[in-house]
């Protein structure tokens, strides 16, 4: 992403006035936003003449490799400069100049999308629709991520690696080149794994996510965190599934370079395995919103680490695989949509509503701070673009903080209002639908413990309980401290974090 913001806001030139424009180094072009139109309004009159003129002189005018000098930003292929400006721009006086403008920037605002009508290289999609520009794939071509329905946050960010398709009842990989390299292995094999469990399929192409599409921070502190993305096809489906698998954070390899024996390696790697799906289980349990179906699997690879006596034997190595979400992540909503009504209260509701379970399971970082709003909580729309519902993709740090007062981290639950605040129609009413969604849902949740309190209690009572923290011993000071807790209180802390 870093690369892509560092281009776009290079690229930016000017002819004879102010850099206006983006310039396409590839085709020899300057690309003029919505925004940069507009805000030739603020001009003295002779500079805006100027630029007037300026425009009009480019749009006409052809490089040495035939492209069209000046192009309109995302305004299709309908409207060009030369539609919105006259010939005679030196004949009109200010107020006339004045009026000129402001109405082609009214035709320039019918025929550009709302979402791209304000220069913002932190919002997903007009970076890659600008950056595609400027690299010369025009905003008629659609990437790979568009034509799957991937979000804006994939964009550019999948490196795709050697597939296989099915012949008869062949399976035929895709050549690699070296079948020993890392990557080529570990896709053999999740390729043979996902063919072992379906029989009727066409094709598979695998991707690797080269990076966080999360804005949450990284921490080194070891561990594997490699994402694919599997694109594949059944004979009698109409339709393309698209799939993650997520690496499990701990596994033999990790274990093993921590200085584990090789028993010890597999056990802990186990037990971080049921770990992970006993705590889907418990966030399920206290009214997480969770993919509907979450598989665990296992490849084969070689290790190569610190243990070098080791290097070269078999280890098992766990991932998790799910169906993509299709939908945006909260915190990768565009400011045009908070301007829509309809939308902000459906995003306040959801949030509250997804606030309450959040601070009951604790989610958390291994430095307790709160995890919740930053990438996790997908909202999935109609085709008539109303949300429909908000999906946690992964309930990262669930459980982490099971021993702190609730009252201690409510304060971090006023973040997704005080973030949005300044781009809010309204940003009272989006609070007010917030709270009222988050005491509502948390009197559920709690209610819902009293009346079955043994069904709760019980819920792990098959594992081991472990004080020194194992999911168990979580679950049981997590249900203690729901008990006592006052919602009222906890309402009351947020609100008093609200910014004014």
């Amino acid at each position: 992403m870093m690369d892509m913001c560092h281009l776009i806001n290079r690229s930016r030139v000017a002819v004879q006035g102010k850099p206006i424009y983006y310039y396409c180094a590839v085709r020899g072009t300057r690309v003029l936003t919505y925004q940069q139109f507009c805000l030739l309004g603020k001009m003295r009159v002779e500079e805006l003449r100027q630029h007037l003129n300026e425009l009009a002189t480019l749009a006409t005018r052809r490089n040495a490799m035939g492209w069209q000098e000046l192009q309109l930003f995302m305004a299709g292929h309908g409207m060009q400069i030369t539609d919105l400006l006259p010939q005679d721009i030196a004949s009109y006086g200010a107020t006339e100049l004045r009026q000129m403008h402001a109405r082609a920037c009214e035709r320039l605002a019918e025929v550009v999308p709302v979402d791209f009508q304000i220069d913002d290289v932190n919002q997903a999609e007009w970076r890659n629709r600008m950056y595609c520009m400027l690299i010369a794939q025009g905003d008629d071509t659609l990437s790979d991520e568009d034509l799957l329905g991937l979000g804006n946050e994939y964009f550019m960010q999948i490196r795709w690696l050697p597939g296989a398709r099915i012949e008869g009842k062949e399976l035929i990989f895709d050549t690699f080149k070296d079948l020993e390299h890392k990557d080529n292995a570990i896709v053999h094999e999740l390729i043979c794994n996902i063919i072992r469990e379906y029989d009727d399929i066409k094709f598979i192409n695998i991707g690797q996510v080269e990076r966080s599409v999360s804005h949450r921070q990284e921490r080194a502190d070891g561990g594997r965190r490699e994402v694919y993305l599997v694109h594949f096809r059944s004979r009698d489906s109409p339709q393309d599934q698209l799939q993650i698998i997520r690496f499990l954070k701990w596994g033999v390899r990790e274990r093993l370079d921590e200085g584990k024996d090789l028993t010890q390696a597999m056990l802990e790697s186990e037990e971080y395995n049921d770990f992970i799906m006993d705590r889907r289980l418990a966030c399920r349990q206290l009214g997480m919103n969770l993919v509907s179906r979450l598989m665990t699997r296992k490849i084969q690879e070689r290790y190569y680490g610190k243990q070098q006596h080791l290097n070269g034997n078999r280890v098992w190595t766990p991932y998790v695989q799910r169906d993509y979400i299709s939908g945006v992540a909260t915190d990768k909503v565009l400011p045009a949509k908070l301007r829509d009504s309809e939308f902000v209260r459906s995003l306040a509701q959801m949030l509250g509503k997804a606030a309450a379970s959040n601070l009951i399971v604790g989610r958390a970082t291994p430095d307790h701070d709160v995890i919740f709003d930053d990438g996790d909580e997908i909202l999935v729309s109609n085709p008539a673009g109303q949300v429909t519902d908000m999906v946690i993709a992964d309930p990262t740090g669930a459980f982490m903080n099971f021993e702190n007062d609730l009252a201690k981290d409510a304060p971090a639950y006023a973040v997704p209002i005080n973030r949005r605040k300044g781009r809010l129609a309204n940003a009272d009413i989006f609070a007010e639908i917030y709270m009222q969604s988050f005491i509502t849902r948390f009197e559920q949740i709690q209610n819902a413990y009293r009346r079955h309190h043994s069904a709760f209690d019980s819920l792990f009572s098959h594992r081991r309980r472990d004080p020194a923290g194992n999911l168990a011993h979580r679950w049981a000071m997590i249900l203690k401290r729901l008990d006592t807790a006052d919602p009222n209180k906890l309402c009351k802390i947020i609100r008093d974090h609200i910014k004014h």
